[in-house]
This record gives structure tokens, C-alpha cells and sequence, in this order.
């Protein structure tokens, strides 16, 4: 949703010093998963990216589905 929202993704892979371009499908997981990764500011639609990324920064286990997430700004 943060990609058709914004182009960009959701991730700051910039500020943590990752060029996701670079990396392998493998060590790109272990970057998403090492937690070093933070959501980007909110700057399209910051309302919605603002839910979004309080879903992102949750571990996967505790995220929505999106059928949930539709209800969380009610």
C-alpha cells in the first residue's frame, strides 16, 4: 500500500546506510528482519502512511490483516 501511495518504499533504507540495490534477496531479508530499518516520514498521505507505519514497525506476528487494518482509523 506505502509503494501505491508514495512510489517509494516504505522503509528508510537510506538512513540506515543499506543500498537495497545492492544486496542479494537473502541479506535483503536479514536487513528487513535485523530491525535496524525504520518507516520512512509520511509525506504523500500522511494520515494513512502514519497507520501504515505503525503496522510496519509492529514484529510480522502482530501486524493486521488487511481486512483489520481497515478498521484501525475507524
Amino acid at each position: 500500500m506505502w509503494w501505491a501511495i508514495s512510489g517509494t518504499w516504505p522503509l528508510d533504507y537510506e538512513a540506515a546506510g543499506i543500498d537495497p540495490t545492492k544486496l542479494m534477496a537473502a541479506q535483503l531479508r536479514r536487513a528487513i528482519g535485523s530491525g535496524r530499518l525504520t518507516p520512512r516520514a509520511a509525506t504523500t498521505w500522511p494520515t494513512v502512511q502514519g497507520v501504515l507505519a505503525a503496522v510496519i514497525a509492529e514484529p510480522p506476528e502482530r501486524r493486521p490483516t488487511a481486512g483489520e487494518l481497515l478498521n484501525l482509523n475507524g
